[in-house]
């Protein structure tokens, strides 16, 4: 329906590009987003509306990637992208920009707007990762801090750079 990855070939080619060495001077973003109330667009306008909804969002993840960026459906409302960047502005610039095409559209569907948000658990990578399913729990629980938080917002997760072999903190950052 949307034209992405699923969640399977998503993880397959995030676990190959995470054993992947990064070249120097590039760093990898990845992105775990949830369409906010997403539910109660389904209520209040059917189905059909929601699959409009899911489609406009996979155009606007698509149209911030990059010939190398990769974004798929993990399931229901639950999207990530992985993008090549070059700094954390870069990464943070990626995210936002997002956030915020998504959040300035009005789906028009059988005379109602319909306008949707979404909350990101954010990454920002600048050496080897190679535990992907410790990676995959703290974005989600990244994602979930979006959400308590307010929803429409990025959470990003703090990275610890002092360890070469593991970037990812048990900490969060707030953004």
């Amino acid at each position: 329906m949307t034209g992405l990855l699923n969640r399977r070939a998503f993880e397959q080619r995030l676990d190959t590009q995470l054993a992947v060495p990064l070249r120097q001077g590039s760093s990898l973003l990845i992105l775990w987003i949830d369409i906010d109330f997403f539910k109660l667009i389904n209520d209040r306008h059917g189905h059909p509306a929601g699959d409009a909804v899911l489609q406009a969002f996979a155009a606007t993840a698509r149209s911030c990637c990059r010939a190398n960026d990769f974004v798929g459906r993990l399931g229901g409302e639950e999207f990530a992208l992985v993008a090549q960047v070059s700094s954390a502005d870069d990464a943070q610039e990626i995210a936002n920009r997002l956030r915020e095409a998504f959040a300035a559209q009005t789906l028009i569907w059988e005379g109602a707007a319909i306008r949707a948000t979404v909350s990101i658990g954010a990454c920002y990578l600048n050496c080897v990762h190679q535990d992907m399913a410790t990676l995959i729990r703290d974005l989600d629980t990244a994602l979930y801090d979006a959400k308590r938080n307010g929803r429409n917002r990025i959470e990003w997760l703090e990275q610890d750079v002092s360890r070469r072999d593991r970037v990812i903190g048990p900490r969060l950052a707030r953004a």
